[in-house]
């Protein structure tokens, strides 16, 4: 066996490995680019009672978000909760295009601490989604606004991505 293909066994293993660890534990943020770099997708806060840490959007690497019809699109937000009293998020997500909303179906919603979607991490909150983008949307340009309220119907985290629909 050469250095070459010795090379080449050592990187598959440590592919199979990562890939088993994520499948076993889960890989709370489900964007590998940003998990690797650190870097959050760009977002307008439209006034979240939180302090939005990092947001990560499957399959996002650059503005406006690629949202492909028919698919569930994983997301992924750390939040700073000095008080620790999130435990209950529901969702309200919006597509906007041209002034025109349509509400978007998420999952699960309430976010709880019984679904594992709201968890500690390093001293802060993050919790994960799935946003289901529907076959019927327009392939255009808009925005995705994400509310999210607790169980007083308080907003404590909104914001605003750009992103284009495609088929």
């Amino acid at each position: 066996m050469n250095f070459r293909s010795l090379h080449a066994v050592i990187a598959y293993s440590l592919l199979y490995i990562s890939v088993y660890l994520v499948h076993v534990y889960g890989n709370p943020f489900n964007n590998y680019d940003a998990v690797i770099k650190r870097e959050s997708v760009p977002f307008e806060d439209c006034g979240s009672k939180y302090n939005i840490i990092f947001l990560s959007i499957f399959g996002c690497t650059k503005i406006p978000c690629l949202m492909q019809r028919n698919t569930n699109v994983t997301v992924n937000v750390l939040f700073s909760d000095e008080d620790n009293e999130a435990s209950f998020l529901k969702h309200r997500v919006l597509w906007i295009f041209n002034a025109i909303k349509t509400e978007a179906g998420i999952d699960p919603d309430p976010c709880d601490n019984q679904k594992d979607c709201l968890r500690m991490d390093n001293g802060n909150k993050s919790y994960w989604a799935l946003i289901h983008v529907d076959d019927n949307l327009p392939v255009l340009s808009g925005t995705m606004l994400w509310q999210v309220v607790d169980e007083n119907d308080e907003k404590t985290i909104c914001f605003k991505v750009p992103i284009a629909i495609t088929t």
